[in-house]
């Protein structure tokens, strides 16, 4: 298994706001009821991003009715980010052709009004778009594009996070030198920020690195400080993460005990994010263990469990191993 914590900038906003931690989505609706038409649609951004990690249908529908509004006010900015935020929704939901028309038309604005931060978030996302369809090379463009943009305008959170999605894609074909220098790059500016959930991805990131050049005590040590990174962060997606990547290291260090104890931590976080394609994935790593074990019991628990998950939400790669 690929064990990748994605940096995503998908829902950056190019207006002067920013998100509330505390903010509530009752308190957030009432702000889109009053102000000019600008706060308006502000706002409406403001819950669309609030809403569409959890509820992405509902968020949808406020964030067409900013467009709506951005539109007859010829509003540029709040219309180039509400484009963007139903870029993340479609892709969130895997529609991404869908997703690269809203980003092309968010691109198109920022770059009509000279907003490099909003046009280098609608490359970046146009990039993500792309590695998740295998087309690096489009991917790399248009992080490199988005880098360009970050750095005009120095602003070194969103500069780290290209650096690190460049990374990811030098990952995924192969080119472990390149994505180590991107990572320590991104890395070296996470240190600079303090930032714990994003060190702690990163971090998750230079293990799977160093695990592919051959160097596993590197890979260990980055896992573990992803580990501790994530649990001070309070980030329970990338801690699942990172326990499935120290499970599958001890699994390769003949360490089944050990691997079986994380994978078990990891398998609970995903159950907790009601994460389908996390817990599957867990489960065949887990019967593999079982089958080493020559526990058939525990192993077909497992297999049937995945079967079933599996099934229900159409997972045919996974399906093709658990039959198998």
């Amino acid at each position: 298994m690929s064990l990748k914590s994605i940096i995503i900038i998908a829902c950056l906003f190019s207006s002067n706001f920013n998100f509330a931690q505390t903010g509530k989505t009752d308190s957030l609706l009432a702000l889109t009821k009053q102000g000019s038409i600008n706060e308006r649609v502000n706002a409406l951004n403001k819950l669309c991003g609030h809403l569409m990690y959890d509820k992405p249908e509902e968020a949808k529908v406020y964030v067409k009715q900013s467009i709506r509004m951005a539109d007859s006010a010829k509003y540029k900015l709040g219309l180039g980010d509400a484009y963007n935020m139903i870029g993340v929704i479609y892709d969130i939901s895997g529609k991404y052709d869908s997703s690269i028309y809203f980003y092309e038309k968010a691109y198109a604005i920022f770059q009509e009004i000279k907003n490099l931060k909003g046009r280098g978030s609608s490359s970046n996302n146009l990039g993500l778009i792309y590695w998740n369809m295998a087309d690096y090379d489009k991917a790399l463009k248009n992080f490199f594009d988005a880098l360009g943009d970050f750095e005009q305008i120095k602003n070194e959170r969103f500069e780290s996070n290209a650096l690190n999605n460049i990374g990811l894609v030098y990952y995924d074909i192969h080119n472990y030198d390149q994505s180590l220098k991107y990572h320590l790059k991104a890395k070296a500016i996470y240190e600079k920020l303090d930032d714990a959930y994003l060190l702690g991805a990163v971090s998750t990131n230079l293990s799977n690195v160093y695990n592919n050049l051959g160097k596993p005590d590197s890979a260990e040590f980055y896992c573990l400080q992803a580990i501790k990174l994530h649990t001070k962060a309070n980030d329970e997606y990338g801690l699942s993460i990172a326990y499935n990547g120290y499970a599958s290291l001890q699994a390769e260090k003949g360490d089944t005990s050990k691997a079986l104890s994380f994978f078990e931590k990891a398998l609970a976080l995903k159950e907790n994010l009601h994460e389908q394609v996390g817990i599957t994935s867990i489960l065949i790593q887990m019967a593999n263990l079982f089958n080493k074990q020559k526990n058939t019991t525990r192993e077909l628990e497992c297999l049937n469990r995945a079967r079933q998950i599996a099934e229900e939400n159409n997972f045919k790669k996974d399906l093709m191993e658990i039959y198998s």
